[in-house]
């Protein structure tokens, strides 16, 4: 009834959830004859996995492809600034995978022109469908993060701590 949202509930009903009520945009962007309508749904949860369902013009993209890079590009930079902006990441900095811990996203883009890449048609190629998700991601987290800074400076301190984790964890195997 309520699309991805129904959808994203019902992706982490066994997870315990960060933030109960979704991160949730819609937005378009162009170039050139190539436009993109995207939607966005995000939840954190306590996990330590990363879940993205990704979709193009209806057709599930398994191997994900250029849209999702684009959407965790953008979606990474916004935090990043904002972990600059309100000073939680100054010492250590965190990377695209810390932030994700125990992200569940749906990622879902109408895109003219699509263009596939194999028989099975699992993964986007378009090199425009990145730059346009990059860009709508980035506007529309940054925009999210500056209304929901409560929320957004948990998640930014627990990409902080995930990369603290996995800097430790480095110099264990690197001592051995």
């Amino acid at each position: 009834e309520r699309g991805l949202l129904d959808f994203i509930e019902y992706l982490n009903e066994s997870k315990t959830v960060i933030h109960q009520e979704p991160i949730h945009f819609v937005g378009e962007r162009s170039i050139g004859n190539i436009s993109l309508e995207g939607e966005v749904v995000v939840q954190f949860t306590d996990s330590s996995l990363e879940n993205i369902a990704s979709y193009v013009n209806n057709i599930p993209t398994s191997e994900a492809g250029t849209h999702e890079t684009g959407f965790k590009t953008g979606m990474t930079r916004a935090f990043k600034e904002w972990g600059r902006k309100l000073n939680l990441s100054k010492d250590k900095s965190f990377e695209g995978d810390d932030l994700r811990e125990g992200m569940t996203a749906i990622v879902k883009v109408r895109l003219t022109n699509p263009i596939f890449e194999g028989q099975t048609k699992n993964k986007l190629g378009n090199s425009e469908a990145y730059t346009l998700m990059n860009d709508l991601s980035y506007t529309k987290f940054y925009e999210w993060i500056e209304d929901h800074k409560e929320i957004a400076t948990q998640l930014i301190t627990n990409a902080v701590d995930a990369a603290s984790r996995r800097e430790k964890i480095k110099k264990i195997n690197d001592a051995e």
